[in-house]
C-alpha cells in the first residue's frame, strides 16, 4: 500500500532541534573511542571506522545527491535493496541504534527500535527535511505498520506487506503482488521503467556483497577466531548507510588481511566461551550488549540477527535472467530464505540456530529481547526448548536500547560467561 503524503511541516516529525545535534554528535564519538581502543592488527577496519563516524552525514547520501540519484530509506532487512538499486536509487537502512532525543509524537511505550530510527530521519545532518525521497516499510509487525502512517505525512511511503504464513499456497501470489507494487512506486517516483538489465546487474552486485559476506563469516570457525565478532557485526551495520559495492571491497580486503594476519592475545586466546547472540536486533552505535559480553570473557563466534550476516547471507539465485524469473527469485529470497520471527509457523529460524550452534561449536546462547517487542518476547521459550535439548546453555537479555544500561546487562552476563568457563562445554558439529 503506497500512503500519500503531504507537504514536509515542522510539526512531530520536525528535525531535531540544533542543540541537540551536539549531543548526538558526542555519543557517536563516545562509541568510537570505545572501538578504536580496543587492540587490532587489522588496518582494513579502519574504513569501516570511518564509515561508522559518518552516520549523521552518510557520505551515501551526499555522492547520491550530486549524482541526481533517488534516496530511498528503509526499515528491515525484509526489503528487497535489488529492486532499489535497479533504479539507480540509494538505499538507506533507517534502523537505528541512536539515543532518542524526543518522542516526535510516538507514545512512551512504544518499540525501542522504531523509537530511536525516529532519530535516522529527525537527528541526521544530511537525511532530515526532504533529503529522503521516500521510505520502504514492512508491515512486520504493528509498531512498524503505524510507524509507516506517521511518516507518509511527510514523505512518500511504501507500506511492504509481508505474508506471514509463508509456505502457504497463496503466499507465492501475495509476495508477488508486494514486489509488483515495490516496482510500480519505484517507477512513479524516478520516472522510468524496471530493465532487466538494470535488474540483473543489481543482482550480480548484492551476490557478490552475498559471497563477502559468507567469506567473513567462515572466519569465526576457527579456534580461536581471527577477529572479534562485534567486528563482524558491527561491519555488516556499516552496510546499512555505505555504497554496496565500495562496502564489499573493504569487507573482502578485510578477509584477505584476517585471514594471513594474527589477532590480538585478548581476542585469539583459546579456552575463550563461543557465543551464539542471537534475538532482536543490536544496531550501531548502541553497542552495549556485544562490548558487554567481550569485556565479560566471551567470544562471539556466531549471530542470527536481522542487523548481521543475515543481511547478505542468503544471495538471490536465478535459473534465467529473464525480468519475470527474476523477480520471482527475488521474491522468494526475502520471504522463504528469510528467518525473521514474523513469520509463523517459524521451524526455519530454529533450525537455523541450531546449525549455527553446530556449525560454530558454540558453547553458548544469548538471547537479546527488546521490551515491548512481542515478536521477539514470543519466540524465546521456543529456541530455549531446542537449546535444552542439545543441552546448550541459553541466557536471555532484554534491553530497551537505553545506553545506560551496561551495569544491569553485566550482572547477568559476567556469571553466564564464567559458568561456561567452568563447565568447559563445547557444541559438537
Amino acid at each position: 500500500m503506497i500512503l500519500k503524503h503531504r507537504a514536509f511541516s515542522k510539526d512531530t516529525m520536525e528535525h531535531t532541534p540544533s542543540a541537540a545535534q551536539p549531543s548526538l554528535r558526542e555519543f557517536l564519538d563516545k562509541a568510537l573511542e570505545r572501538l578504536r581502543q580496543r587492540p587490532s592488527p587489522f588496518a582494513s577496519l579502519d574504513y569501516f571506522y570511518r564509515r561508522a563516524g559518518q552516520i549523521l552525514r552518510p557520505p551515501l547520501v551526499t555522492k547520491a545527491r550530486a549524482e541526481g540519484r533517488k534516496v530511498i530509506g528503509y526499515y528491515c532487512a525484509l526489503v528487497p535493496l535489488e529492486v532499489i538499486a535497479s533504479f539507480d536509487a540509494a538505499p538507506l537502512r533507517l534502523c537505528s541504534g541512536l539515543p532518542v532525543m524526543s518522542r516526535h509524537g510516538l507514545p512512551r511505550d512504544c518499540c525501542p527500535l522504531v523509537s530511536s530510527s525516529t532519530e535516522s530521519v529527525n537527528g541526521r545532518e544530511e537525511i532530515s527535511s526532504p533529503a529522503i525521497d521516500a521510505v520502504v516499510v514492512p508491515t512486520v509487525c504493528d509498531w512498524k505498520s503505524h510507524f509507516a502512517e506517521t511518516l507518509s505525512g511527510h514523505v512518500p511511503t511504501l507500506t511492504f506487506q509481508v505474508s506471514a504464513k509463508k509456505r502457504e499456497p497463496s503466499a507465492r501470489r501475495e509476495r508477488l503482488g508486494s514486489l509488483t507494487r515495490l516496482v510500480h512506486f519505484m517507477e512513479d517516483l524516478t520516472g522510468r521503467w524496471l530493465s532487466r538489465r538494470d535488474l540483473w546487474r543489481a543482482i550480480q552486485m548484492y551476490q557478490k556483497a552475498s559471497h563477502a559476506t559468507r567469506k567473513l563469516s567462515e572466519l569465526m570457525r576457527a579456534d580461536p577466531p581471527p577477529l572479534r565478532g562485534s567486528d563482524l557485526l558491527f561491519v555488516m551495520n556499516t552496510s546499512f548507510f555505505d555504497d554496496i559495492a565500495s562496502w564489499t571491497e573493504a569487507v573482502l580486503q578485510l578477509v584477505a588481511e584476517a585471514s594471513h594476519l594474527k589477532a590480538p592475545r585478548e581476542v585469539s586466546a583459546r579456552g575463550v566461551p563461543r557465543l551464539l547472540l542471537t534475538g532482536a536486533p543490536i544496531i550501531w552505535p548502541n553497542w552495549n550488549v556485544p562490548e558487554v559480553l567481550e569485556e565479560s570473557g566471551g567470544s562471539i563466534v556466531a549471530e542470527e540477527l536481522c542487523s548481521g550476516a543475515r543481511v547478505f547471507y542468503d544471495p538471490v539465485r536465478i535459473d534465467e535472467p529473464t525480468l519475470d524469473d527474476m523477480l520471482q527469485a527475488i521474491a522468494e529470497r526475502y520471504s522463504l530464505a528469510c528467518t525473521c520471527p514474523c513469520f509463523v509457523p517459524n521451524e526455519d529460524r530454529v533450525h537455523r540456530n541450531l546449525s549455527l550452534v553446530r556449525r560454530f561449536a558454540v558453547d553458548g546462547v544469548i538471547y537479546h529481547n527488546l521490551r515491548t517487542c512481542y515478536l521477539y518476547q514470543s519466540e524465546a521459550s521456543v529456541l530455549r526448548s531446542a537449546f535444552q535439548e542439545l543441552g546448550i546453555p541459553f541466557l536471555e537479555i532484554e534491553t530497551d536500547s537505553s545506553h545506560e544500561e551496561r551495569e544491569q546487562l553485566a550482572v547477568r552476563i559476567e556469571p553466564f560467561i564464567e559458568m561456561l568457563r567452568k563447565k568447559g562445554h563445547r557444541a559438537v558439529g
